[in-house]
């Protein structure tokens, strides 16, 4: 298969305090977060948690040539020093 997609989720240590809103989930994985994971075994697809935000994790993984390309909703991915993403 050419593309592999492997989902990374937001980790325990995430802020609170995220593009000037709180978030409503500070502690522990809502329950759609954790069907959709459940959904992603049944399929066979790869996923972790990223041990802080996803994007940071994520713009580490590409710096470093260990994915080639992201696709997310948002650009804050580059405050990590991304040097590119896909926007949905």
């Amino acid at each position: 298969m050419l593309l592999h997609p492997h989902f990374v989720f937001d980790g325990p240590n995430w802020p609170c305090f995220k593009r000037g809103e709180d978030r409503m989930y500070c502690t522990g994985a809502p329950l759609l977060k954790e069907h959709f994971q459940e959904l992603l075994d049944a399929f066979g697809f790869s996923w972790h948690m990223a041990p802080g935000e996803a994007e940071a994790e994520l713009a580490y993984f590409q710096l470093h040539g260990l994915i080639d390309a992201m696709v997310m909703p948002y650009n804050d991915v580059f405050l990590f020093s991304a040097p590119s993403i896909i926007q949905r």
